[in-house]
């Protein structure tokens, strides 16, 4: 028979500190990422910028600031300033997209939950360091609080508020994209059978109608999440 030892992750395992030396990993492997992608036939990179708590160390949340704070203190070390933290996380934003578009100029990114006008000031930096290298690549916003949206003028009325939070002209050019929801999350199921289809988050009519308004708002991409 197997048995398996479980051990915890040792401290070399823990998340990247935005200021480690060895950050450059992550910006060389994200080019790797994007020559697949490009060697592959494919648009681009889908850019997850939420915070699942994996890893360990100060950083367990790369973009969170507070939760940054907290881990510090509990672990007996002084917090950097925010402000150094901002302009360390722009820098490795701009790195990042620099080792992106060396081997894919073109490429597009889709950012998620969004570009940092609602989550927070880091996303913020990492955006805006990427926007001032991007070159001739395509940044898409994917507004993923487009989830539970319906009608046209939901969808109007959140991509309106995303770009009146953004106006540096750093975000000129920037796309607007937005998720949808085809099932929310929880324990309801996939109702396959016709007759059910009215038990489902959405009914295929409801589906439609949400993808059809989502393309009329956005740029030029809408993508799909399920959570069953």
């Amino acid at each position: 028979f197997e048995t398996t030892v479980r051990h915890d992750p040792a401290p070399e395992e823990a998340n990247l500190d935005w200021f480690d030396l060895s950050w450059s990993v992550v910006a060389d492997n994200s080019a790797v990422a994007a020559y697949v992608a490009k060697e592959g036939g494919l648009k681009g990179l889908f850019l997850d910028l939420e915070g699942y708590g994996g890893g360990l160390g100060l950083w367990r949340f790369p973009f969170n600031h507070d939760a940054y704070i907290r881990l510090a203190k509990e672990a007996g070390k002084t917090p950097r300033t925010f402000d150094e933290c901002v302009a360390q996380v722009r820098k490795r934003g701009r790195e990042f997209m620099q080792a992106v578009t060396a081997v894919y100029p073109d490429i597009t990114i889709v950012v998620i939950g969004d570009t940092g006008w609602a989550n927070g000031p880091f996303v913020t930096a990492f955006v805006k360091g990427m926007l001032e290298v991007r070159g001739v690549a395509t940044i898409v916003d994917g507004i993923e609080q487009g989830y539970p949206l319906m009608t046209h003028g939901e969808f109007s009325q959140i991509r309106q508020s995303a770009q009146g939070r953004q106006t540096s002209k750093l975000y000129e050019g920037m796309e607007y994209g937005f998720g949808v929801w085809w099932d929310k999350p929880g324990p309801t199921g996939w109702h396959t059978e016709p007759k059910d289809f009215n038990k489902n988050y959405r009914s295929p009519e409801r589906l439609e109608h949400a993808l059809y308004n989502a393309f009329t708002v956005s740029d030029r991409y809408v993508w799909i999440y399920g959570g069953c």
